[in-house]
């Protein structure tokens, strides 16, 4: 089996997904990508790991200043 890099493989699925349906992805997306984000960011910070790199101060200053 060939190991893909994550670069690769979200380009394979891509490559695989129709265009309709990326464009309605897109557009759920972009309704709505604050409440994606925050779900996001709460299922990584109680992830341990995903502790290691996120601090939730930092989380919340950066993602609402990008919102």
């Amino acid at each position: 089996m060939e190991h893909l890099s994550p670069v690769e493989e979200w380009s394979s699925i891509l490559a695989r997904t129709p265009a309709a349906v990326r464009e309605h992805i897109g557009r759920v997306v972009r309704t709505h990508k604050a409440a994606l984000a925050e779900a996001f960011y709460a299922e990584m910070l109680q992830h341990p790991q995903g502790r290691l790199f996120l601090d939730a101060d930092i989380v919340h200053q950066r993602l609402h200043a990008s919102m």
